[in-house]
């Protein structure tokens, strides 16, 4: 039994005419044009002065895409010109004329509003993630199209993409349109955008803290400089300053700059530098917060010692959180003090690393404590005390918990259990 190929010759529609209103069929040539584009539009177009093709110097005669193709060319923007261009001549043939000013100023303004509606729900997607702290692109850069076209498709493409098609498949009708019929290099929604919209968001951040700190008048400086996790040198600058409608003191972050002089002098230069730039002036400076690393600390060619000589009413003062920092450092290491630190780790590893140990406790807690909320201990963060802190207050409200569980566990465990006891 043979089986031929049946091919299917699609035909022009009369109801596309309805459907599209510039829309017009040659006999002569047997395709379609848009009659706007080919009495108004001009040989060259889109990006880089391409020149044109179908439906304008050439017919449209292959359908099989026919409706796809034709909203394409409805969103172009040499077609929209085209179409003013009509309007304005259909209103100078009957009386109605304006002014080529005004009726381009006018299409001006329709094309501005409609490229900020395409826009909108991108930047909000990108403020979503930014507010949530999650990123928005994952270990791989994707380009390609955002509309998955296979329906088991699961490989991650990032938060960002992501959450794009989900805003589609909650009724976001204008994103769809956009990103179904825009060009593939006016999406808006590349690397290289995203990230030109997060530089606007941050310049708009930092012009409403100037505002504010303008209207407070006085400033001081915080700094601090550390490495990051891909071994650059950044300097980390926040603005501390009297709100003047909250009546609050408030420390703002401005921005992370990359360093690579971490001398005195190379880093107060950048610090007046940065101020200057963002609108402020280093006469209204009154005060400078950093750690005491002598860079920054040093009398004589210390960063604060090169802003003493600009602003010499910048106080500077050894950063309180530093300096409780290394009075803790030397605490840690009295003997007592470091042997109750280690007890209370072991204790809480020993009940932590395994869940039959950890089971037991939480039976345990819940006979003495039985309205107490929490029901587990908490590890002792390496690098924030405030974590160390919340640890310690566990340990000390469940201690007697703890004592009953390493007696049940002395009674019911082998030998090796009880080495570690």
């Amino acid at each position: 039994m043979e089986i031929h190929k049946i091919n299917i010759i699609q035909k022009f529609q009369r109801d596309w005419l309805n459907k599209f209103p510039w829309l017009s069929y040659s006999a002569k040539d047997c395709g379609a044009y848009c009659r706007i584009c080919v009495l108004f539009g001009r040989d060259f177009g889109g990006i880089g002065d391409q020149k044109l093709g179908v439906l304008t110097l050439q017919p449209l005669s292959k359908y099989k895409n026919a409706i796809a193709d034709f909203k394409k060319h409805s969103t172009l923007n040499y077609h929209a010109l085209s179409i003013v261009k009509s309007e304005h001549f259909c209103a100078s043939y009957e009386g109605k004329d304006v002014s080529v000013d005004v009726q381009l100023d006018s299409n001006l303004k329709k094309q501005i509003a409609i490229n900020r509606k395409k826009i909108l729900p991108i930047v909000k997607t990108i403020l979503f993630c930014g507010k949530q702290n999650i990123s928005l692109r994952g270990h791989r850069h994707e380009t390609g199209n955002i509309f998955h076209q296979n329906s088991d498709f699961i490989e991650n493409d990032g938060n960002f993409r992501a959450l794009l098609r989900f805003r589609i498949e909650s009724g976001d009708s204008d994103l769809n349109e956009h990103l179904q019929n825009s060009n593939k290099n006016a999406t808006f929604i590349s690397a290289v955008t995203q990230n030109d919209i997060i530089q606007c968001c941050g310049d708009i951040v930092i012009k409403k803290i100037v505002e504010k700190v303008k209207k407070a008048t006085y400033f001081s400086i915080l700094a601090d400089e550390t490495t990051d996790t891909s071994h650059v040198e950044q300097l980390s600058i926040s603005i501390r300053y009297v709100d003047s409608d909250s009546k609050t003191i408030r420390e703002d972050f401005v921005k992370f700059l990359k360093v690579i002089d971490l001398s005195g002098e190379a880093l107060g230069k950048t610090i007046t530098e940065l101020i200057e730039q963002i609108g402020l002036s280093l006469m209204n400076l009154r005060g400078q917060g950093y750690d005491g690393a002598a860079n920054m600390s040093g009398k004589f060619k210390g960063t604060q010692a090169y802003i003493l000589k600009h602003q010499p009413l910048a106080t500077y003062v050894h950063c309180y959180s530093h300096c409780l920092n290394l009075v803790l450092v030397k605490a840690c290491s009295v003997q007592p003090v470091r042997n109750t630190i280690g007890i209370v780790e072991e204790v809480t590893n020993f009940i932590r690393d395994s869940p039959k140990r950890i089971e037991i406790f939480k039976n345990e807690n819940i006979k003495h404590y039985p309205n107490l909320n929490s029901d587990t201990l908490l590890k002792l963060c390496t690098t924030r005390w405030v974590e160390h802190h919340e640890a310690f207050i566990r340990f000390n409200q469940m201690l007697p918990a703890i004592v009953s569980f390493l007696e049940y566990m002395i009674e019911n465990s082998d030998g090796q259990i009880l080495t570690k006891i």
